[in-house]
């Protein structure tokens, strides 16, 4: 990442890669919960191309057990643990 001062900070830079993938994990689980087409539904989600790339180029996180979902409402917390299960399920 280059910070408005020029800086590189490759460091930086891994942690929003992270960020990214662990992002698109979770926009796949709320996808299965909300339900998608087949081609979501009927394949794991570590197991999607651009998932299994990402976990294969080792460009952020390995699985849904490097996910934690966070929040600040019993709604929010209710809604995490049962994406989180999907995230486990694949």
């Amino acid at each position: 990442m280059i910070h408005p001062d020029g800086v590189t900070d490759d460091l930086r830079w891994e942690s929003v890669s992270v960020v990214r993938v662990a992002v698109d994990a979770v926009g796949l689980a709320v996808l299965k919960e909300i339900g998608a087409n087949e081609a979501i539904m009927g394949t794991p989600i570590f197991q999607q191309e651009q998932m299994a790339r990402a976990v294969e180029v080792r460009l952020g996180i390995q699985g849904p057990d490097e996910i934690e979902l966070v929040s600040d409402g019993e709604v929010g917390t209710a809604y995490a643990a049962k994406l989180e299960q999907i995230l486990a399920q694949g």
